[in-house]
């Protein structure tokens, strides 16, 4: 696995996570306008699953986060 700073892995999906628009429905049935997808930035990659899962991983595909 490629050494990757953790640190600033771990800052870049929070800031994806922010800058993409997350929001809450307030129980009111709108969907949220988040988009789910593959946001890369060198090679860092935060997947977004549309059913709420992500994954961190890198561009040779060796995950280093997974969750809810």
């Amino acid at each position: 696995m490629n050494h990757i700073n953790r640190r600033t892995a771990a800052m870049l999906l929070a800031g994806a996570m922010r800058g993409a628009g997350c929001t809450s429905t307030h129980g009111d049935g709108d969907a949220s306008a988040f988009q789910p997808g593959r946001y890369q930035n060198g090679d860092t990659v935060a997947v977004f699953n549309p059913d709420g899962t992500f994954v961190g991983t890198t561009t040779a595909g060796d995950d280093w986060v997974r969750g809810t």
